[in-house]
């Protein structure tokens, strides 16, 4: 949140008022579910510690009554839309991925072959909608707004017809060779190896419980003709095109775990 105070006093000595434009996540949304508009909120749990941080700092942002500020509010960015490659910062959808990873290697270590056993169980809901969003979209999009003239504040940079839960999962665990878990509601009756798989998702947990449908008619109408794009379509071959091509980042990256007790 200090960067931001710092962004704002920036901004303010260098007279630039009316063009402050802050990225800040859609996910500030937090516990919320369902319909989330494109306005300023208060009120919502977060789901974790980066949710938080960034609530605080869009409410400094609104504050700031002297500055035209606009809030951008990207999804789940990944890679780019053409060549599937991400520059730089493998955090999002990237982290998840090489949890998975991690948590295939913590399993063999515990037991050879633990990690493709059948019948293991994670809670997540299936019909959830995973919010990915090509990074050059949200770029590209967040340039045009600028230069639109809206005089809206907050808006959605998201994917107006995302991927499930269950598909991307599907994916990512077939392309790193893994039996998909079973997905269930809750945690009761878990033994303690799934136990352990649920606590090491950790971060992401919350992104496959509930489906938040982002509100998107302050960017659609900023955007015009522009809002329909070619990099929304994440079907499963495009969904593998992505996953593959940090799986062969992954491949030549060693992950070194504990030698002892690595799940204690």
């Amino acid at each position: 949140m200090e960067g931001t105070r710092n962004a704002l006093a920036l901004a303010r000595l260098s007279g630039l008022r009316d063009h402050f434009n802050y990225v800040s996540t859609a996910y500030v949304s937090g516990s919320r579910m369902g319909v989330i508009p494109e306005e300023v909120s208060s009120g919502q749990a977060a789901n974790n510690p980066y949710e938080d941080s960034k609530m605080q700092a869009e409410a400094l942002v609104h504050q700031s009554q002297d500055l035209r500020a606009r809030i951008f509010r990207p999804s789940i960015v990944i890679g780019h839309s053409i060549t599937r490659e991400v520059a730089s910062g493998f955090s999002g959808f990237y982290g998840f991925m090489r949890r998975i990873l991690r948590l295939r290697q913590l399993l063999d270590r515990i037991q050879d072959g633990l990690a493709s056993r059948a019948g293991l169980r994670v809670v997540a809901e299936p019909d959830t909608l995973l919010n990915l969003i090509p990074v050059d979209v949200v770029a590209r999009q967040m340039v045009r707004i600028s230069r639109s003239g809206s005089k809206a504040t907050v808006f959605h940079i998201t994917n107006p017809t995302p991927p499930s839960a269950a598909e991307v999962a599907r994916v990512i665990f077939r392309e790193l060779d893994l039996r998909l878990p079973v997905m269930v509601s809750d945690a009761r009756g878990m033994d303690w190896i799934e136990q352990k798989i649920e606590q090491g998702l950790g971060f992401y947990k919350s992104y496959f419980r509930g489906t938040r449908l982002f509100d998107r008619r302050n960017s659609d109408e900023a955007l015009g003709d522009k809002a329909r794009e070619p990099g929304y379509r994440m079907d499963s071959a495009t969904v593998t095109e992505y996953v593959r091509w940090y799986a062969r980042v992954l491949s030549q990256t060693t992950f070194v775990l504990p030698d002892a007790a690595a799940a204690a």
